[in-house]
């Protein structure tokens, strides 16, 4: 059996094609929106400069260089120290060595300002509720840094909040998406392919037990295609955005 058959190539090719082409966009190599950003280079656009939310700030300026925003790891403290500035947070003591503030929290996220918070804001404020416990010298529940700092948020929570803030700058103007699922369609059906293609062939292999039949090509084939899909998956739950 010939290890370079017309469908191995084919789908192979296509792979390698889709692939790159979905780097180049996502990565900004290939901008498919530079003629409405040159069109628009002269239109009032949101300030930067009026966000008061860090968290969303920081995700924006984050884009200055390549213009791909991301959450910065600093979204979470700058987020609380936020809260605090307006009136979500009150601190209650001070660690004299500067190593742990105490605070109670003292609103609900939906009591929270709408301009001064947003979907990141509301799940920091629940995080830190769920942290909390009352305190018989305070009427409202009390947590301290060192707390938040010894049991942080779960990787889910961190992927939930990035799509908050993220949903919060698009709906602000602020950013938009780089690739779409029609971007993404063409990997993820050459990837299931090459991934039917691969495994039909280990299958048969094993069936007729018949080591001769395994086809290096296609188990290779099969392998790229299901990380070139789980990489699509990836890329469609939580896709890059720039400015």
């Amino acid at each position: 059996m010939s290890l370079l058959t017309p469908v191995t190539v084919s789908v192979l090719i296509g792979l390698g094609v889709a692939r790159v082409l979905w780097w180049a966009i996502a990565t900004g190599r290939i901008d498919r929106h530079r003629e409405a950003d040159e069109a628009g280079s002269d239109a009032d656009g949101p300030s930067t400069g009026a966000i008061e939310r860090p968290a969303l700030a920081g995700f924006v300026l984050s884009g200055s260089d390549d213009r791909i925003c991301r959450v910065l790891d600093t979204a979470g403290p700058a987020t609380v120290a936020h809260l605090v500035a307006i009136g979500a947070f009150r601190v209650t003591a001070i660690d004299p060595d500067g190593d742990a503030v105490e605070f109670a929290v003292v609103a609900a996220p939906d009591e929270l300002p709408a301009d001064s918070a947003g979907g990141f804001e509301h799940r920091v404020l629940d995080h830190v509720r769920r942290r909390a416990h009352t305190s018989p010298s305070e009427s409202a529940p009390t947590v301290s840094s060192g707390t938040l700092w010894h049991h942080p948020p779960s990787t889910g929570w961190w992927r939930g909040a990035r799509r908050a803030l993220t949903a919060d700058a698009v709906g602000a103007g602020l950013a938009r998406p780089t690739v779409s699922p029609t971007l993404l369609a063409p990997s993820l059906v050459l990837g299931a392919v090459a991934v039917v293609v691969g495994a039909f062939n280990v299958v048969d292999a094993l069936v007729r037990i018949d080591l001769g039949a395994f086809d290096p090509a296609r188990v290779v084939l099969g392998v790229l295609g299901a990380w070139v899909v789980i990489d699509a998956a990836r890329t469609a739950a939580e896709p890059p955005h720039r400015l």
